[in-house]
């Protein structure tokens, strides 16, 4: 794997459910507002399609992470299979660990965003409980609605484009529980 990330910040560890990473593992080489990370691993591993790890940052800068960090597009950014094949690489920004220790339930951004056929829209929840999710066009009239029983944690409400009829543009999605209401926006593009 290999990625760089730029942005005035500082990295302060990386984790990852899914493989030992240790720092004899991998390169940070920092530069002036750039990051490169390199990371191999000779054994074949199975992953599943969720986050491979986490960067934990540290920035003086107020206001979003989404806002001081990105991946440089001038240099490749890739994680390679067993077989050489090429896998996207992307930087989620997620406030789960806020959301976790606070109790609180919260609503994140969809993935994928823009989306063509289909999105999935991650919530986390302090407790199981009915939620609601609300779909509006542009206009404010609601087009889609589900409610469903969700387990305590992470959990993921997927939209399938057929159940948006000839909708495209931008969609706004709201997240009904028994302690919040938040809205969020996504992008359903044309076919």
């Amino acid at each position: 794997m290999q990625i760089t990330v730029m942005g005035d910040f500082e990295i302060v560890g990386i984790s990852s459910n899914q493989v030992n990473i240790s720092p004899e593992d991998y390169i940070l080489s920092q530069e002036l507002n750039s990051v490169r990370i390199v990371w191999t691993n000779p054994e074949v591993i199975q992953i599943n399609d969720s986050e491979l790890f986490s960067l934990v940052v540290r920035t003086d800068h107020a206001g979003n992470l989404s806002e001081v960090l990105q991946l440089d597009i001038d240099y490749d950014n890739h994680i390679y299979g067993a077989g050489q094949e090429d896998y996207q690489v992307d930087i989620i920004f997620s406030d789960e660990v806020l959301a976790e220790s606070s109790g609180r339930d919260n609503l994140y951004q969809n993935e994928p965003n823009p989306f063509v056929d289909y999105t999935n829209i991650p919530i986390y929840l302090s407790s199981e409980q009915q939620v609601t999710l609300k779909l509006y066009n542009a206009s404010g009239q609601i087009v889609l609605v589900k409610d469903e029983l969700l387990t305590q944690g992470h959990n993921e409400i997927r939209i399938d484009r057929s159940e948006l009829s000839a909708l495209s543009g931008v969609i706004y999605y709201e997240l009904v529980t028994e302690q919040t209401r938040v809205v969020r926006s996504m992008i359903l593009t044309a076919q």
